[in-house]
């Protein structure tokens, strides 16, 4: 899986083209990470499924005062390691090449319709991101992690009250407990929302709920035991903060 790309010529200055790509990539599910106006060109990234997010480069160059050569490239490279697709074999990445060929010629074809006729682009929706964000649900697991474990640490001064008293260190654990997995998975939720057509964080608030409850099994369990109300009261309050936080809704096209 070595560097590919498709390069087509179109009839049209460089800035229509440039500005049509950006319009373009996210109707065909590409996500803008960053752009140049200056220099005319960008970069993106495309998720096919099962958490592989597929990194596009985009470099628009003048021929003449009419036309505009466009290059899409494409580097596995490019992908962090936990966010590259699973394949197996030489037939199976074979395959995989054929899908991003597919995706770039998709999006120059559907380049040359807008400028032939800019009202030829479908209206964005918000989507709803289903696919697993690695990077979310980690950073949002650690610092949920990290918030339970200061408190463990500073709960005799924080609430001396209810911490320092046996029945009190219980409730004080599962107040924290739920704290931790609400901030943890708002977090999570915030991480996702970099990217606007992935609205609801939904497997990463629920990862980072079982990470709390996998704390409390092993590190708080010879002082309380999780019950099914934990459990759901966990994996409710997971979901909800991440959800919440990580909605957002893509602008329409004009």
């Amino acid at each position: 899986m070595a560097e590919i790309q498709r390069t087509q010529t179109f009839p049209a200055p460089i800035k229509p083209c440039f500005e049509g790509l950006l319009r373009v990539w996210p109707v065909l599910e590409i996500q803008v990470n960053k752009s140049d106006p200056e220099t005319y060109t960008a970069e993106g990234h495309w998720s096919p499924g099962g958490g592989a997010k597929m990194i596009f480069r985009l470099e628009c160059k003048e021929s003449s005062d009419s036309l505009t050569q466009v290059t899409l490239r494409h580097d596995i490279h490019w992908t962090p390691i936990l966010s590259r697709p699973k394949v197996a074999g030489e037939k199976a990445a074979r395959a995989f090449d054929e899908r991003i060929f597919a995706k770039m010629d998709k999006v120059l074809e559907t380049l040359g319709k807008y400028l032939e006729d800019e009202n030829s682009l479908p209206k964005l929706t918000p989507g709803l991101g289903l696919d697993l964000d690695h990077p979310s649900w980690i950073v949002g697991g650690l610092v949920s992690i990290g918030l339970r474990w200061l408190a463990g640490i500073g709960g005799s001064s924080w609430l001396p009250g209810i911490a320092n008293r046996t029945d009190g260190q219980v409730t004080y654990l599962r107040i924290m407990g739920v704290i931790g997995v609400v901030v943890g998975a708002a977090i999570t939720g915030l991480v996702k929302r970099r990217n606007p057509l992935k609205g609801n964080a939904f497997f990463e608030g629920m990862i980072v709920a079982l990470v709390n409850v996998w704390l409390s099994i092993m590190f708080y369990q010879k002082i309380f035991s999780m019950s099914c109300v934990d459990w759901g009261v966990y994996g409710l309050a997971g979901l909800t903060a991440a959800a919440l936080a990580s909605m957002q809704f893509a602008n329409r096209n004009k």
